[in-house]
């Protein structure tokens, strides 16, 4: 039975850990292929949780992408585009849906590329639905120091609702609030992540990526990640490479906050390292305030 894709790469997250960035890189690969949007969100859909592709959420990033475009709308590109989206809003979501959120004619070497950042919290049995869904699948998984990466989440959600933040008057009691409401937290403890994909994955097929290189290394980073994947050596848009995406706003975290998590990030590195992970030396001189 022939398989839907013939070769998959999954970038599974973390959120808040340079992921955009990667894709605004990637992009630029005549051997990887992404669909019209970055995060399709089907495989966490298919795990379960449906909010993350409701028909609400799919006419929101419609509406993005056809007020974005800026060329002719008699055009074939519009055309096109409009063509994806209807298809997009289809009701009924299952593999084939997914599949078809890609071109169906590839060359052999080519990947269809899903950059959705929920795909590292699904279970076992969605993993191994995955493998069944395509000859090769290639993951990487971008980790980020969770203190960084919890901080940067909670400025970027109050961010998007317009509402600012004083870290000054917030509290341990806020903190665990909007963890018990985001799961801040649970996109920070890779490692659970980690040992659950490693149970389904083959060996060669998980690729750890230490937030840290995309500032110090990003062209190292990204000649690991074509190694990773068999792929050739691409010239990348130097303004690209340097280029900050999505950046949240740059304030500082009080000293609550570390407190507030400083034994769940505690285990957390200590688990990592167990793994086998190299904790960047930054990590270890995260001082709470």
């Amino acid at each position: 039975m022939n398989k839907l894709f013939n070769k998959l790469y999954l970038n599974v997250g973390a959120m808040k850990a340079g992921t955009t960035w990667l894709y605004r890189q990637l992009e630029q690969h005549p051997d990887i292929v992404f669909s019209r949007e970055k995060e399709l969100h089907y495989l966490s859909y298919r795990d379960g949780n449906k909010p993350s592709l409701n028909q609400n959420y799919k006419a929101n990033r419609r509406e993005n992408a056809l007020t974005r475009f800026n060329g002719d709308k008699s055009s074939q590109e519009y055309a096109d585009l409009l063509q994806w989206y209807d298809s997009y809003m289809e009701p009924v979501m299952d593999d084939n849906w997914y599949r078809g959120r890609f071109p169906s004619q590839l060359a052999a070497q080519q990947y269809c590329a899903d950059f959705s950042n929920l795909t590292c919290l699904v279970s076992a049995p969605t993993w191994e639905a995955i493998l069944g869904m395509a000859e090769e699948v290639k993951v990487s998984y971008v980790l980020r120091n969770p203190y960084e990466r919890m901080w940067s989440h909670f400025k970027f959600h109050f961010q998007m609702l317009q509402r600012p933040v004083n870290p000054e008057t917030l509290t341990e009691a806020d903190f665990r609030d909007f963890d018990n409401k985001n799961q801040t937290m649970w996109h920070s403890t890779y490692s659970q992540h980690i040992i659950r994909m490693r149970g389904q994955l083959p060996n060669d097929a998980l690729k750890l990526i230490a937030y840290d290189d995309i500032k110090s290394q990003p062209d190292t980073l990204l000649k690991g990640i074509e190694d990773f994947l068999g792929i050739s050596h691409h010239s990348y848009l130097p303004g690209k490479v340097t280029r900050k995406i999505n950046a949240s706003e740059s304030l500082s975290a009080p000293g609550c906050f570390y407190k507030t998590f400083s034994a769940v990030v505690d285990e957390e590195l200590e688990a990592l390292a167990g793994l086998g992970f190299e904790l960047p030396k930054s990590w270890l001189g995260t001082q709470q305030n």
